[in-house]
């Protein structure tokens, strides 16, 4: 799906200049993870800030990237031509096609993530900036209930609640420690 949207922001993908939303996410979520888990560290090696910043950096792009209640600018870029171009994003001439979920163009996946990593990165702003951090919330829930719940948990918007939202998040970002913890082994 092709649209005309900033999406100017939020991070590459290995090297080369596809934005694609899940791996996108999940570096955010376990970022987050980072600050919450090894904030005091990071304050001792004077690089929470840092963090933080580099957070901010990718949730600024999924709000930028939230751009109705239900649509969500999930890819920027094409894996194909973008892998076949070598030169800096500033000299690109290639086209930027973008690509959205929504309701007819489901992405449940990059959804979840998205949200958990508003989630996550709304926790580890708390704080240190619980403006930002309600903003990252609210969109972390808008995110959650437009496309998880329709797309998975319910099958059915009128179903879904802040306590199911509550619940898929704790879920997710179980499953997301859990796996950060094998991995660590």
């Amino acid at each position: 799906m092709r649209g005309q949207v900033d999406l100017v922001g939020g991070y590459y993908d290995s090297g080369d200049h596809v934005k694609f939303g899940f791996p996108m996410a999940y570096a955010v979520t376990m970022l987050s993870w980072g600050v919450l888990e090894f904030d005091k560290e990071m304050v001792a090696a004077n690089n929470l800030q840092r963090a933080l910043d580099a957070i901010r950096w990718g949730t600024n792009y999924f709000i930028k990237a939230h751009t109705e209640p239900n649509g969500l600018w999930v890819q920027v870029g094409d894996g194909d031509s973008d892998h076949l171009c070598w030169e800096r994003a500033e000299d690109m001439s290639t086209p930027r096609t973008a690509f959205k979920i929504d309701i007819n163009h489901p992405g449940s996946d990059v959804a979840g993530e998205t949200a958990a990593a508003l989630a996550a990165a709304a926790k580890a702003f708390r704080p240190y900036d619980s403006m930002y951090a309600d903003l990252l919330l609210l969109h972390a829930k808008q995110v959650h209930l437009r496309y998880i719940c329709m797309c998975v948990l319910c099958r059915s918007s009128s179903e879904c609640s802040t306590e199911t939202l509550c619940s898929c998040l704790r879920v997710t970002a179980l499953h997301i420690r859990r796996h950060v913890q094998r991995q660590i082994r």
